[in-house]
Formats: structure tokens, sequence, C-alpha cells
């Protein structure tokens, strides 16, 4: 009798109670927050610099160069979220959802998409009442309008004149995006032949932007070259053939390179370690930094990597020039002596009373040289001999020996980066 009890007593409180399960796919699936269901792609963003490829455990990422393709095979795809925590631009995330389960493994492929020159219309819907005169504005006809059901544009045949924003009398549509570019960047203008021109005023009529002035008493044509959108409206217009529609000299824009400043540059070479195109190049007995420009691709793991700051990504055309290092001469203090290391700050060192120099305190040498003043300095009492200043080193030039408690550094091949200094996590080290 007691579990009819307790059964009655569920089945009323389920008659009154919500749902528990939902009514997917009838209803959007809910995700916590934490879920990982697939990775995306901002082609706008991406570079293609290959990081996420290099960095994914399944091999499921290629990424193609010459072609501007970044692929990706979803059933190979175990959501780890590598290829988002490396990315230098930022351009992949991992949201919440899932993909629908197929029968044969697909392969997507995304494309950089050409950027936009100008800006596009945009539309409110809440507002639009699909009367289509926008469509009638349109120069180059590229909005398609049903009456009463949908709106569309082309992108490709838009040119930004801005014309359909103007003639909506709800205010429906918005441009969006890039502005029209500038004539003198490579935007296409109104070009006028005086010699055919009637100054007839029809190109200025049908000008969208008013960007056209026609004075029949001075006899000129004026054209406002920021207001052009090079829509070719004013050249149809013209009876006389006298307008063409062309495109100004672009100036050369340089793509964004990683720049060097030989001034905070150490030579360490953590920069071309990091680089996933190996378009770096350093060489210490040189003392050059080399950059392979057609293999850089602006993703700024070099920049990232560098401790000194030396390195910037800026267009090639708008790269600042390194400053010339000046030497300074420091005048020694009383009871010191200064010596200036060739590529390197000047050292100060203490003197004894009959002038020799006296030593280093924490130097890894027991006597001191000139050539171990600024090389890392070692403390024995904090040292544990983790060996995790060996593994960091970018040049290899510490021993770590755990057993016989010895740690040694290579005046030859140290660079004085400091990087062994920052992953001690005992303060151990010095520079």
């Amino acid at each position: 009798m007691s579990s009819i009890l307790t059964f009655a007593g569920i089945a009323l409180r389920n008659l009154f109670s919500p749902p528990v399960t939902s009514r997917y796919p009838f209803e959007p699936a809910v995700y916590p927050k934490a879920s990982r269901g697939h990775v995306e792609i901002n082609m706008n963003k991406c570079v293609f610099c290959g990081i996420c490829s290099q960095h994914c455990p399944t091999e499921t990422i290629k990424v193609d160069r010459t072609a501007k393709t970044w692929s990706m095979n979803r059933f190979d795809c175990v959501q780890c979220q590598n290829c988002v925590n490396v990315c230098p631009k930022s351009a992949l995330t991992i949201v919440p959802g899932y993909f629908a389960p197929g029968v044969e493994k697909v392969s997507e492929t995304f494309e950089k998409p050409a950027p936009l020159t100008h800006a596009v219309p945009a539309l409110n819907d809440s507002k639009c009442v699909k009367c289509g005169w926008c469509s009638k504005k349109c120069p180059k006809h590229a909005i398609t309008v049903v009456p009463g059901k949908g709106w569309s544009v082309n992108t490709s045949e838009c040119i930004g004149c801005g014309l359909c924003a103007k003639e909506c009398a709800f205010g429906a549509i918005e441009m969006e995006g890039a502005p029209a570019a500038a004539a003198g960047s490579g935007s296409p203008v109104a070009q006028v032949s005086m010699d055919k021109c009637k100054l007839c005023g029809l190109c200025a009529k049908n000008c969208p932007n008013s960007a056209i002035t026609v004075d029949r008493k001075a006899k000129t044509w004026t054209l406002k070259t920021e207001d052009c959108v090079g829509c070719g409206v004013c050249q149809s217009a013209c009876h006389f053939e006298a307008i063409t529609i062309a495109a100004a000299p672009a100036a050369p824009a340089g793509e964004p390179v990683a720049n060097v400043d030989m001034s905070k540059c150490k030579l360490c070479g953590l920069c071309a370690k990091n680089c996933p195109n190996e378009a770096i190049s350093v060489d210490r007995k040189a003392k050059t930094w080399t950059l392979k420009a057609e293999d850089c691709v602006g993703c700024g793991a070099c920049a990232a990597a560098c401790h000194f700051d030396a390195i910037t990504i800026a267009p090639a055309a708008a790269a600042p020039a390194a400053p010339a290092a000046e030497e300074k001469k420091e005048a020694a203090a009383p009871g010191t002596k200064v010596i200036a290391l060739p590529g390197r700050r000047p050292v100060t060192i203490p003197l004894k009373a009959d002038g020799e120099e006296a030593p280093v305190p924490g130097c890894i040498r027991p006597e001191y040289n000139a050539e171990f003043v600024d090389l890392p300095q070692c403390d024995r009492d904090k040292c544990k001999y983790c060996g995790l200043c060996m593994k960091k080193c970018p040049k290899s030039a510490i021993e770590v020996g755990r057993k016989e408690k010895f740690w040694e550094v290579d005046n030859a091949e140290c660079v004085r980066c400091g990087v062994c200094a920052e992953a001690c996590p005992f303060g151990a080290l010095t520079i």
C-alpha cells in the first residue's frame, strides 16, 4: 500500500512540473559554458602562418599558404583547443554545439575572402517594408527585393555609393564596413575628356553622391574625388562619351612583417626558433639578423617570443630605421674601473687598494675575468639544480649536474638574454 501511495505522489508531482527533457531538435540545445563543441575560424584574421597545424595532435588542420586555404577534418578533431591557444592572431575559437554525424569523412576548406574596398548596405529588417525602392535606385542593380518577402544584396556588384540608404524613406538601410576608397589609392573614379564634353550637366544630375559640379559659364567640370565611388552612373548618362571610369594609380602598401631594433636585440635566436615558417636567420658570429620577407606572414610569434621587445610587426614600407647604437663613455667612480665590453653595456668593477681588480661577488669563476662580468650569476644557496634554466636557454649555454651539484655557463655561447633568470622558480639566477 505504501509503494502505491509513493508512486501516486510522484505521478501527481510530475503532472504539475515542467518536463526534464528538451524538445530538441525542435528547440535549440543549451550547452554548458565550458563545453567544447567545435572549432571556428575567422578568415579575415588568419595569416596562414601554420602554427595551429604544427600544434594539432591529430594533424587534422592543413594550411596552404600559396592557395590561401585553411582545411580541417572535423571527424579527426578532438577539441583539445591547442590550435586556439597558440594562434597569434586569435583567429580560432572553440564554441559550444556539435556537428551532425555523417557516413563520410569530409574535410572543410576555408578560403581567404577578398577584402572589401567599400561599405556595403545592411538592412534593419524590423524597419523594412520590402517596397523595392532601393532596388530601383541602385545604379548597379545589386539589390534584389521580393515585395513583402525578401531582401538581398550582391556584394560583388555593390560599389558602396550609399544611394539606397539615402533613398530609403524608412531608414532601414545603413552602410557598414570599410569606407569608400579615396582617389589616389587605386579606386576607380570618373575622368572627363573636355574635348568631347558639352557641359550639359546630365552627369552632375545623375551622380548619386553629388560628386560632380558643372559650371557652364566658367566652362569647368569639377569632380570631388573623395565623394566619387566609381559607380559609372555619370558615364551612362553622358550622351557624348566624354566620361570614363578609370582606376587611379595605387600607392604600394607593404605587408606587415617583422622589423628588428638592433640596439635592443641580443641575437639570442629565440625569434628564429619560434618562427613557424623559418623566415628569420640569426648569425651570432657575424652579428646579423636576417628576415626572408617573402616567407614572413606577420603572425607575431617572433615578437611574442622576444624578451627584449626588439621586434615589432609593421608594414615593410613603413618600417622605422633602427637607430644607430651610440657609445656611451661612463666616468669611473673613485675606487672603480669601467670596462667597455664589445657589443654590450659598460661594466663597472671594484678595485683593491693597490689598484688591482677585485673579484666580483657571485661570479661562477673564483678569479675575475672581464668576459664573465655580465653572464648569469648563480646563488648556490638558492639553486636546486633542477635544470630548468638549462632547458630554457635558447643557445644551450648552461650545463647542470644534479648529482654533482654542478652549474656552469659557456661564455662563448651565452648571449645574456636573461631567459634563464626569468625561468628560475627559486630566484637563484641574476644577470
